[in-house]
């Protein structure tokens, strides 16, 4: 799988961030604690459907939302989309992934992944 675009909405530090990924090399640079692991994070959570830094879905939320989105497009076109609402409205904590509800996001996912 060949990477090319990643969206971030209310993930970690990101309210917003598109991040296009080149087709030899992309260099991920900023000050501490401006979000270049949460990427990293990001694209393994999308993938894997588990953190490498943290079990707790509630603090991969950006502070003061109940919901965060990642969307992961390859070179193929391909679109992988997770959400996570745990909405004051709503009971349960709830994944999407491409639009279909699922209870447990891990079992659900497993692409082997090399960061």
């Amino acid at each position: 799988m060949i990477l090319k675009t990643l969206r971030v909405q209310n993930f970690r530090t990101h309210s917003d961030f598109i991040l296009e990924i080149g087709e030899k090399s992309t260099l991920i640079s900023g000050a501490n604690g401006s979000g270049k692991t949460s990427l990293l994070e990001a694209i393994y959570f999308t993938l894997q459907g588990t953190s490498f830094r943290s079990s707790d879905k509630e603090i991969l939320r950006n502070d003061g939302s109940s919901w965060f989105r990642i969307d992961l497009k390859d070179s193929k076109d391909s679109l992988r989309t997770v959400t996570f609402d745990n909405s004051l409205t709503s009971s349960k904590k709830q994944f999407l992934i491409d639009g279909n509800k699922k209870a447990r996001l891990s079992a659900n996912l497993r692409v082997p992944v090399v960061l």
